[in-house]
């Protein structure tokens, strides 16, 4: 049962996400990508700061790194500014 469920909400889950991508760019929020390419650019940045945080390693595993404000709004704005038309 909870596999099916599982499976459900996530087919429920990427249909909401495609019709927020279609509707953004029809309203000219988005640049025309399909729903693959726009999840990848606009939460791998998220996921790898979290992954490094997590590590508590930066790029190499050399460096000690920890998550701040500071670098998710950086890479906020710049995923911002890459998805506008």
């Amino acid at each position: 049962i909870g596999e099916n469920v599982f499976r459900m909400a996530k087919k429920e889950f990427s249909q909401l996400m495609k019709e927020f991508v279609v509707g953004a760019i029809q309203r000219n929020e988005l640049v025309k990508l399909p729903v693959e390419v726009y999840w990848s650019l606009a939460f791998s940045p998220l996921y790898t700061l979290i992954k490094f945080h997590n590590d508590g390693k930066g790029v190499g595993g050399i460096e000690k790194y920890s998550w701040n404000n500071e670098h998710m709004n950086q890479a906020f704005d710049l995923v911002v500014k890459a998805l506008k038309p």
